[in-house]
């Protein structure tokens, strides 16, 4: 916060009774730790998902819909982001948290219930209704608590929580399906989220506006309109309906117009839900904008080398764990040096161009791996993204909301996060559609007519999903159904599973050239951005 010498009657209502001005310094860092737990919450849930999905998409028969279960959850997690993030400035940023991480709770639970993959998507959107605003207003607090200056230090321990999430989960995860299934590895995240509840509530103050809330629900309603649409035809294409179609193109004609007619209402609400200035506003927009290409390369990596792992190279959960885990714990360091870099030297444009930079490199070369590859190699390529990358999540809100006023820090962080969102959102739907049309494509390539005619339907049907690679149960169904095809049963066996396998290798080498090329957009846009001086003071706390 900014000292502010003004009359008090003059200054905004939501910071004018604010209690952070009532905190000790201590009491200032234990309640951040405290809000720190509750956004450890959001990356436990998805370094949960991303690992064992492959698993229950093989034994609900889901592979068809995997992208979805990834999707339904950033898009409701996208049209939420900016409202909680005016709802936390309005009804206090501490009972949007514990709405929020109730709402996780509450798909978690219903996750380990599924009985199909439907109902496993729908639960997922369940969870990305409370996570949409996690991030968000996670950085607000930070902005209310710290100086510019000292954000950096400060929200370098987000990727601590993001990388411990990310190391010792999946290895848990792993481990307790194997040993116990799916449906208890969704149960993990619960306790700890209670615990958060509890210390929110006990000591985390609960800052408010103190004038009448003012939502804008024409306008939240508008922005669902513009965004939803968007998303089906970049998860719809390539799937059920070609890229082109006039069913696609319908939708993101339709989403455009609503982004233009959501844009003209933000323009003359005097409470808009994204304001107008921020749009604005070159460094936040072009901040924004890195955040949304390093989405496709974050999510490249967590949602499909789990694929690649143990659909193409035959890992378990539990050894995939384990290669992921010195990523993550890369990503603790890097986001611990990095959060020092900029509080000592004052600076964050340079994180901004490594990070998507080291990101393409690895995305390339994850391209060019092969089956055979080396576990330590691989091992070693996926840490380098989080090593020269992973502090990208805690730099990024630093030069988003640098400059701007504090009674700005719950929607700008709302409206970053949308974006954010937005990204995560496109990635698994356009990645999605990548590897289902590059895994057809080859696979239509690589079957003979000799070897299409020698099969029976439930085999053609059987190897044209890419599930036989990650259910084994279903891969040894296949396999008895071709001993009766004699002796000559065993070695067509193997040449149409090699014949999947390379399909799907194919598929994902494709999918990983497209993450890499999006990525570097925000390679150009981070070398683009204006670098604001960073203050090193805010307004003295009581004692």
């Amino acid at each position: 916060m900014s000292t502010n010498s003004e009359n008090p009657l003059q200054q905004p209502a939501a910071i004018q009774q604010n209690p952070w001005e009532r905190l000790s310094d201590g009491k200032a860092i234990f309640a951040f730790v405290c809000v720190l737990l509750s956004y450890s919450i959001y990356y436990v849930d998805r370094a949960l998902v991303t690992n064992i999905m492959p698993r229950i998409a093989g034994q609900l028969d889901g592979m068809q819909l995997y992208s979805w279960v990834f999707t339904i959850n950033m898009l409701i997690a996208t049209c939420m982001a900016p409202i909680w993030g005016k709802l936390s400035d309005t009804y206090g940023r501490r009972n949007i948290f514990m709405i929020m991480l109730g709402s996780i709770m509450a798909g978690l639970i219903v996750c380990s219930f599924s009985t199909n993959f439907l109902m496993l998507i729908a639960a997922r959107g369940i969870v990305g209704f409370g996570a949409g605003g996690i991030q968000a207003v996670t950085f607000a607090l930070i902005a209310d608590l710290f100086a510019p200056a000292d954000r950096g230090k400060y929200s370098g321990w987000t990727t601590v929580m993001v990388g411990l999430a990310g190391s010792l989960i999946p290895v848990t995860a792993g481990w307790v399906t194997d040993t116990f299934g799916w449906r208890a590895a969704f149960l993990m995240p619960v306790p700890l989220a209670v615990i958060a509840l509890l210390l929110d509530y006990f000591i985390v103050p609960n800052v408010r506006s103190q004038t009448k809330p003012k939502i804008d629900y024409i306008g939240s309603l508008l922005l669902a309109m513009a965004t939803v649409p968007l998303l089906l035809a970049f998860s719809w294409a390539g799937s059920l309906y070609k890229w082109g179609t006039p069913v696609n193109m319908s939708l993101i004609a339709f989403a455009l117009i609503m982004f233009v007619v959501f844009y003209k209402h933000e323009s003359r609400t005097p409470h808009a839900l994204i304001s107008p200035a921020l749009l604005k506003n070159r460094p936040f927009v072009t901040a924004a904008l890195v955040s949304v290409g390093m989405a496709f390369s974050l999510l490249g990596v967590m949602i499909y080398v789990p694929l690649f792992n143990q659909g193409i190279l035959g890992l378990s959960t539990t050894v995939h764990g384990a290669v992921m885990a010195p990523r993550e714990i890369c990503g603790i360091a890097a986001g611990l040096i990095a959060g020092w870099l900029m509080s000592k030297t004052k600076r964050y444009k340079w994180l901004l161009i490594l990070g998507p930079t080291s990101s393409v490199i690895v995305l390339v070369l994850l391209s060019y791996v092969e089956p055979g590859v080396s576990i330590l190699y691989l091992t070693v390529l996926l840490a380098a993204q989080m090593a020269f990358g992973g502090f990208m999540p805690a730099v990024n809100p630093i030069a988003a909301l640098n400059g701007l006023k504090p009674e700005e820090s719950g929607q700008a962080a709302g409206t970053l996060y949308y974006f954010s969102a937005l990204g995560l959102a496109l990635a698994p739907s356009l990645l999605g559609s990548v590897l289902n049309s590059g895994f057809s494509s080859a696979l239509q390539a690589k079957l003979t007519p000799e070897l299409v005619a020698s099969l029976t339907t439930a085999q053609n049907a059987a190897i044209h999903n890419p599930r036989i690679l990650l259910n084994p149960a279903a891969m040894k169904s296949l396999e008895s159904s071709f001993s009766s095809l004699g002796p000559n049963g065993a070695e067509a066996f193997r040449q149409v599973v090699d014949i999947v396998r390379g399909s799907m290798h194919q598929g994902l080498q494709e999918l990983f050239l497209v993450a890499a090329a999006i990525t570097f957009v925000s390679v150009i846009c981070a070398i683009s951005l204006k670098e604001l001086p960073m203050a090193e003071r805010v307004a003295k706390r009581g004692h």
